[in-house]
C-alpha cells in the first residue's frame, strides 16, 4: 500500500487522489528534493461557495445593476 507524499495517509493502489488532503497520486512519485522547504503544520481549510454565498453574489449583482439603471435614468433626465 502506498502513502500520500503530502500528508502520509495510506492510499489504495486504484486511487487517483488522496482522500485526506486531495493531493493527486502520481503513478511514479517524484523523488524527494534534499533541502526542499515544506510548510509545517496542517494546511488552512479552503473556503467553498455554498448556496447562500452564490445567492449573495447574485443578489449583489442585481442590486448593482438596479443602481446603474437608476443612475442612467437620472443622468438622461438631467441632460434633457
Amino acid at each position: 500500500m502506498e502513502t500520500c507524499a503530502n500528508c502520509t495517509a495510506s492510499l489504495a493502489s486504484e486511487w487517483k487522489f488522496c482522500i485526506r488532503c486531495g493531493t493527486r497520486v502520481l503513478a511514479h512519485p517524484a523523488s524527494v528534493i534534499p533541502g526542499a522547504i515544506r510548510p509545517s503544520g496542517p494546511r488552512p481549510a479552503r473556503r467553498r461557495l455554498t448556496a447562500l454565498g452564490i445567492s449573495g453574489i447574485v443578489a449583489g449583482g442585481v442590486l448593482l445593476l438596479a443602481a446603474l439603471v437608476v443612475l442612467a435614468v437620472v443622468i438622461i433626465n438631467n441632460a434633457g
